[in-house]
């Protein structure tokens, strides 16, 4: 056996992927939102995590050995969870994988739909463990007021920071980011207000000075009829 399959039988190889998503092929959509959420999302420190999500559709047999130096890279294990996920067999293999190569590495439930604990792959109704509810779901793309706050409890377990320390900060973020769309819209509105009466301004100036070179009688808006007198 070389050096890299000893580093991954024995779980002590880099930690490249701050968490591998786990989940089942009729839950992909959701997947694929939890992990751009994930790795969109800027933690205080400026970086950005790593999410190992595999896309490929393997009904059964042993996990390739990619897979297996991927769990072996990941800092954490995010299962998505529901009734798809409890049928899935590769889900529950890719579970008991990282226990077995990552021992002691965090694991999170990401609750998709169904009720606990009837929508927990078999290998985690043996333990007792904290789960992200993101049953509240999405709205126009975008996750609601509920499901952000356990987004950002996912973003925590794979980050390895406190939640209750991540929660506040994303608060302030999220008050300063709409402080400041509110102010762009605010000028927005200003400019679009103020530019017919600086057209008409424009107009007039314009109406003005034609008539001032031409030494013409004119109508002027703002003051009626006025002669222009003409020099001597």
């Amino acid at each position: 056996m070389d050096e890299k399959a000893d580093s991954i039988a024995d779980g002590t190889a880099a930690r490249r992927w701050d968490a591998f998503l786990s989940y089942s092929s009729r839950d992909a959509t959701i997947a694929g939102r939890v992990q751009r959420f994930l790795e969109r999302y800027r933690l205080p420190d400026g970086r950005r995590l790593r999410i190992y999500r595999d896309e490929t559709d393997i009904s059964g047999g042993e996990l390739p050995e990619q897979l297996r130096a991927a769990l072996a890279a990941s800092s954490s294990l995010l299962v998505c969870c529901s009734e798809a996920a409890v049928k899935s067999a590769w889900v529950s293999r890719e579970i008991e994988a990282f226990r077995e190569l990552a021992p002691g590495q965090p694991v999170l439930p990401v609750i998709l739909a169904d009720d606990p604990p009837e929508n927990l792959p078999a290998p985690l109704c043996d333990i007792e463990l904290r789960w992200a509810d993101l049953r509240s779901g999405w709205r126009l793309g975008r996750p609601r007021r509920k499901t952000r706050v356990e987004l950002i409890r996912a973003v925590a377990a794979a980050a390895e920071v406190d939640f209750r320390e991540l929660l506040p900060l994303d608060r302030q973020r999220r008050r300063r980011h709409r402080l400041l769309v509110s102010v762009a819209i605010a000028a927005v509105l200003m400019a679009v207000a103020w530019w017919p009466l600086g057209a008409a301004g424009r107009r007039n100036r314009r109406a003005f000075r034609k008539n001032v070179e031409f030494g013409s009688n004119a109508w002027c808006p703002n003051r009626g009829r006025a002669r222009v007198l003409r020099p001597p």
